[in-house]
C-alpha cells in the first residue's frame, strides 16, 4: 500500500489532526531488518 495514496485517502476521511499525525508517525516508523533500520515508502508496520 502506497503511503502517499493512504495519506490522501485519510485526508479526505479523517478530520482530527491528532489522529492523522499519529497515523503518519506510525507509517514513518522504521523497520529493523538484519540489524539495520529501513524506512519503506510502502506497506504498513505489523506488531509493535
Amino acid at each position: 500500500m502506497s503511503h502517499v495514496h493512504l495519506r490522501s485517502f485519510l485526508d479526505q476521511r479523517v478530520r482530527d489532526g491528532v489522529i492523522r499525525r499519529a497515523i503518519d508517525k506510525w507509517l514513518k516508523a522504521g523497520v529493523l531488518e538484519g540489524g539495520a533500520v529501513m524506512h519503506p515508502n510502502e506497506g504498513t508496520p505489523q506488531g509493535g
